[in-house]
């Protein structure tokens, strides 16, 4: 699962630039997010979501002064030259790849199936597909057809509990001001990663294989199986571990004890008195 290991090493080290405004970190993420992208299609949609949120950051802090962020950049680029070569030199044909074109020309139509798709994609991870089954009617609206099977149905088939750990760690981590920032950030970045998703199946279901009267049954089918589910774990899981990163980053080595009268905690040189003089 190499998606899975590049965009869960980028969330933490970006998380810790982020909280320690430190530069440093988040050139080691450069290179990932690069890796990232030469994975797969969600690679490129995550790595470029980070970009967009981290553009505050920059101005803020001022990394883009930094020749340690440039260098790193510079390194990326590198590796990303002969994975771009081989792309345009190979490229590897496939049907859905053409998703934005159909998207263009029933853009209309696509956004308004897209805030279902986005209810689909989310909450199916969160439920087990028997629980969370819906139905679509007369290809308008969406109607619920699952069954409560007790906790089972908080089960899904491909995250298990993962989303539901993830909620109950982001909602502690909330109680602490100063992580805020850091957790919305994070946050951001996975919804928009999600919704990027959703938007990419709505445009699919507006297919000139697919009859019209199947569009959202379409959405409802794809949403609900276990393709979604493996494009969804590698970003549930750097999810979690970015939050995990930040209560890492709040814990610090113990200060040496000083004196009252030591602002840098050395102790103050004491005189010698009469008797150690003669002595």
């Amino acid at each position: 699962m190499p998606m899975v290991f590049y965009a869960s090493l980028a969330a933490m080290l970006i998380v810790t630039a982020i909280s320690r405004a430190d530069e440093l970190p988040l050139a080691a993420a450069v290179p990932v997010l690069a890796g990232c992208a030469m994975t797969k299609f969600e690679g490129v949609v995550y790595s470029a979501v980070w970009f967009c949120v981290l553009l505050p950051f920059f101005w803020r802090h001022g990394w883009l002064k930094k020749s340690i962020i440039w260098k790193s950049t510079l390194a990326a680029v590198i590796c990303l030259l002969p994975y771009v070569w081989c792309r345009l030199d190979k490229p590897v044909p496939y049907p859905l790849s053409d998703w934005w074109r159909t998207g263009m020309v029933s853009l209309k139509p696509v956004l308004v199936l897209f805030p279902q798709g986005c209810f689909l994609n989310f909450s199916s991870r969160f439920f087990n597909g028997s629980s969370f089954h819906w139905l679509s009617v007369e290809n308008s609206h969406l109607q619920w057809a699952g069954k409560w099977t007790g906790l089972n149905s908080l089960v899904n088939e491909q995250l298990g509990v993962l989303p539901w750990l993830l909620l109950i760690l982001l909602a502690l981590s909330l109680g602490k001001k100063r992580d805020r920032l850091v957790l919305a950030s994070l946050t951001a970045v996975m919804l928009g990663v999600f919704a990027i998703l959703s938007f990419v199946v709505a445009c699919l279901a507006f297919s000139p294989d697919l009859p019209d009267k199947v569009k959202l049954s379409y959405v409802v089918d794809y949403s609900g199986s276990s393709n979604m589910g493996r494009y969804f774990y590698p970003f549930f899981t750097a999810w979690f571990l970015g939050i995990v990163a930040v209560w890492f980053n709040n814990l610090r080595p113990p200060q040496p004890a000083s004196l009252p009268n030591s602002p840098r905690g050395n102790p103050r040189p004491t005189r010698a008195t009469s008797s150690q003089k003669q002595r």
